[in-house]
Order: C-alpha cells, then structure tokens, then sequence
C-alpha cells in the first residue's frame, strides 16, 4: 500500500501512483464505483481514496489474464485460451 493511500486522486492518478497504464484500473471504473462510496465530485473529475481503490481492484481482479466474466471475454477461459473464432 502506497504511503500516501489515504489521498483523494483521479483513477489516472491512482495509475500513474502506481505505476501502471491508466486502462489498467479505469477499465474496472463501474465495479471500483459500485464498491467504493468515499468519492468527490470536482467540476467534471472524480476523486476516489487511494486505499479503498486499491482494495476494490484486489476484490475485482482474479489475477493476470483471468476474465472477470469468462463467459463474455474470449481471451482466457479456465480451460485455457481460446483462439478467437469461436
């Protein structure tokens, strides 16, 4: 956990924290907003808490290459990958 968690920033701001792409976390904005109330609106940017995203993300993620829903995501599936002409 970053030293600063308790911080109000941008889910772009929480990515470059750190130190990922900003899809990486932006990608899962309707989950991390279903899961996190601590949040500030400010003109057209939204401010979450660093930590509580960061434990929203370790709830949403299963890991590296894993679908959060496998049955509307043809890149990995449990049984392995898929070669995308299904």
């Amino acid at each position: 956990m970053p030293a600063d968690a308790d911080q109000m920033r941008t889910l772009g701001g929480i990515a470059r924290l750190l130190g990922v792409d900003g899809k990486t976390i932006s990608q899962y904005r309707g989950a991390i907003e279903a899961r996190v109330p601590e949040r500030e609106q400010r003109g057209s940017r939204t401010l979450y808490r660093v930590r509580a995203v960061i434990e929203a993300l370790n709830e949403i993620r299963r890991g590296p290459g894993v679908a959060v829903d496998p049955e509307q995501d043809r890149r990995k599936r449990s049984s392995g990958r898929t070669t995308g002409t299904e």
